[in-house]
């Protein structure tokens, strides 16, 4: 695909085109010692190593040579890499610099190396005020497009920044149904939770629950995902229990007491196999498990008849089993845990998971939809700066959702609803086992969006 003399809107189009065909792996894979950002892929068991943007990191800028964008690019990445989310935040780390060195190549590959694109990573470690310290610092580097926040609380509270100074916001795992306005300068590339309440209620129904203690994190995410499932529930018949705990909790005794008498409660009318607990939390759910082990008269919430269900905060996150202490817990209590499963298992998938696999050192299972949904962002933000022919948040903005509807990614097609959410796709599950010892994340089956049907895996659940 090699093309010289091309123009930009030229590469565009022959980009564009490429990127539909599913089949076709149309980035280029950059030896390990390229550096296109402030973050470098090293070894080791986080995989990464980075150097944090904290208002600063600028040096970037582009220009216009005969009609042509020219320069670097910059690419802003809201990521955790240090508080409830830093599982998924440094997997979208490594994937979101992927992505912009595939990109790059890809330029080089048709004669556009005066264009480059930079990943500037910032690690806002779930605090709003910190992301909007660094969106603001970036707004004076020539930043248009952020991807992330990861979660929908910090999201939602950098929505008035982005809108009034035209910022467009890429997130690859902000869900809340709240977030899903028209107009606006959030995208989500995973479905919105008003279609995960239908998993996370389905599921615990499928296996005979109808009595579901709903214990959630008291945010935009928490709040909305626990009323929704709470809704879906009802209306299959089940009853439900709402307990709440501050986002930023770390004592969860009052919590794990709510939970002992909502338990005697329903199971004063429920049999005890009827009854059962869904956390809605980010990594926080481990100390939960740690502090209801460590008191006895809490120790019987941890070995219910039915296991715990959860959602996509703790799904698949390796921060929760690497821990010696929270690991097995998490085996024991049989977590099954929804997660975003849209993707459509295509060779351009396989290519970028064997990549990103080899990157991380990890296993497979940590090429999981965020991860992917990242990829993805980064490729959409800088296809829409393209067709703009400029680092242009409004325009950006207004051709977003044409860009994304032909996009063809590592999650397939990213078409995108009227409120600029991800349109509805099935959902896996994925549960913990105790692989010789070591506690390990296994997909444990699917939910079919369609038919509102859960499958599971032979074995599951267990």
């Amino acid at each position: 695909m090699h093309r010289t003399g091309i123009s930009t809107s030229g590469a565009v189009g022959l980009l564009i085109i490429g990127l539909l065909i599913g089949a076709a792996v149309t980035y280029v894979a950059v030896p390990p010692s390229s550096t296109v950002s402030t973050t470098t892929v090293s070894g080791g068991s986080t995989s990464t190593k980075t150097v944090t943007v904290s208002g600063g990191g600028g040096g970037t800028a582009t220009t216009t040579i005969n009609g042509q964008l020219s320069g670097t690019v910059p690419i802003g990445v809201l990521t955790d890499l240090s508080d409830g989310l830093s599982g998924e935040g440094l997997r979208v780390n490594t994937s979101t610099i992927m992505a912009v060195q595939d990109i790059n190549a890809y330029l080089s590959s048709i004669g556009r190396g005066d264009l480059q694109f930079q990943a500037v990573i910032g690690d806002y470690h779930l605090d709003t005020p910190t992301a909007l310290n660094l969106m603001k610092t970036w707004e004076g580097q020539g930043v248009s497009v952020v991807v992330g926040p990861l979660n929908s609380g910090t999201a939602g509270g950098l929505l008035d920044e982005a809108n009034s100074h035209h910022i467009v916001m890429i997130s690859p795992s902000s869900t809340a149904p709240t977030l899903g306005i028209p107009n606006d300068y959030l995208y989500r590339l995973p479905t919105n939770d008003t279609i995960q309440a239908q998993a996370d209620a389905r599921m615990p129904y499928t296996q005979g629950v109808r009595d579901l203690i709903i214990v959630y994190r008291q945010d935009s995410y928490g709040s909305a995902l626990a009323n929704g499932t709470a809704a879906d529930f009802a209306a299959l018949g089940g009853n439900s229990t709402l307990i709440s705990y501050p986002q930023d909790a770390t004592d969860f005794t009052s919590t794990l007491t709510a939970m002992n008498d909502a338990w005697a409660a329903a199971t004063a009318t429920f049999p005890p196999d009827q009854v059962a607990f869904d956390v809605i939390a980010f990594e926080e759910i481990g100390n939960m498990l740690v502090q209801a082990n460590a008191q006895p008269g809490f120790q019987p919430l941890l070995n219910t008849t039915q296991p715990w269900y959860s959602t996509d905060g703790p799904a698949n996150d390796p921060v929760l089993t690497a821990n010696d202490t929270v690991g097995p817990l998490m085996a024991q209590v049989r977590i099954l845990a929804t997660l975003w499963g849209g993707s459509p298992n295509t060779p351009k998938l396989q290519d970028f998971c064997s990549r990103f696999v080899d990157q991380i050192h990890q296993p497979s299972t940590a090429c999981d939809s965020y991860t992917l949904e990242a990829y993805d962002s980064v490729w959409v933000g800088a296809l829409a700066i393209l067709a703009c022919n400029a680092s242009d948040g409004q325009c950006v903005q207004s051709v977003l959702p044409s860009i994304a509807s032909n996009y063809f990614g590592v999650t397939g097609w990213t078409e995108l609803n009227s409120a600029g959410d991800r349109a509805p796709a099935p959902y896996v599950i994925w549960t913990v086992l105790n692989e010789g010892g070591t506690p390990t994340w296994e997909l444990a089956g699917t939910w079919d969006n369609v038919a509102d049907i859960v499958t599971w895996n032979p074995g599951y659940p267990q």
